[in-house]
């Protein structure tokens, strides 16, 4: 990180953030709420592993929830984690502002079984699914603080990266209930703003947006700071720079 985007985190440290909440405490909070919740979560991946939302759906509970992953793998494996639960739907979708159908890359999962090498084993490599090959290059080279085996084997990573075909789907043709807890999650590897901006914010209800903001100060995250304020969201809550969770007072 450079000394600018060091000092613009302190500033915002100091005027902004520190009052904020940890996005877990803002969860728990909608959970343990009697009101309905409706939840969509973007990215679901394994549905265990990095996943905030895993210790709340594990149960039945007072919620309904759509969970997309458009990788053939991890929707497969979402499936049979949720296969005895109608009140969780998995679709193999990804979600954008796009009509068009996009290639997707991911590292294969028997390679990714391997990339957590001396740790931590948080099998990080199952969650990089992303619509730019040089994204997971990128992250592949910031991982290797993980030894001497993970760094020998970095071009065999890479080199591992596969990739398939995915449908699009757009958070304006879901019916968000008028009264319920409406909650949007996403974990999308720097394809958040094209998520945002598939939402219809004039006609749908939805009280809280989550998502990973890896870099504050870039130009996507700058334009979707300006499109959140723009619809009175505001930021509320946020974890080690990354996780962000806004709030927009919905009277419904």
């Amino acid at each position: 990180m450079n000394t600018i985007n060091k000092i613009i985190r302190k500033i915002k440290h100091k005027l902004i953030y520190r009052k904020n909440k940890k996005p877990d405490q803002i969860l728990n909070q909608i959970f343990i709420n009697n009101k309905k919740k409706f939840i969509v979560q973007v990215g679901g991946n394994d549905g265990i592993s990095n996943d905030p939302l895993r210790k709340f759906f594990k149960y039945v509970g007072n919620y309904e929830a759509i969970i997309f992953e458009p990788v053939k793998y991890y929707y497969s494996k979402l499936n049979i984690l949720y296969k005895n639960r109608n009140d969780i739907k998995i679709k193999r979708n990804f979600v954008s502002n796009t009509n068009k159908k996009k290639k997707i890359f991911y590292i294969k999962p028997n390679i990714a079984d391997l990339m957590d090498a001396n740790g931590p084993k948080n099998k990080w490599a199952h969650g990089q699914g992303s619509f730019s090959k040089k994204f997971i290059y990128s992250v592949i080279d910031k991982n290797n603080f993980r030894g001497s085996y993970y760094k020998k084997n970095i071009t065999k990573f890479k080199n591992s990266i596969t990739s398939e075909t995915v449908n699009p789907f757009k958070i304006s043709k879901i019916k968000f209930p008028e009264k319920s807890i409406n909650l949007l999650l996403m974990d999308v590897q720097g394809h958040e703003l094209q998520v945002i901006k598939s939402i219809n914010f004039k006609k749908q209800k939805i009280d809280y947006i989550y998502f990973e903001d890896e870099n504050p100060t870039s130009k996507n995250s700058i334009k979707i700071i300006k499109l959140l304020k723009k619809n009175k969201y505001r930021l509320i809550g946020r974890l080690t720079w990354i996780d962000q969770v806004y709030w927009k007072q919905n009277k419904y």
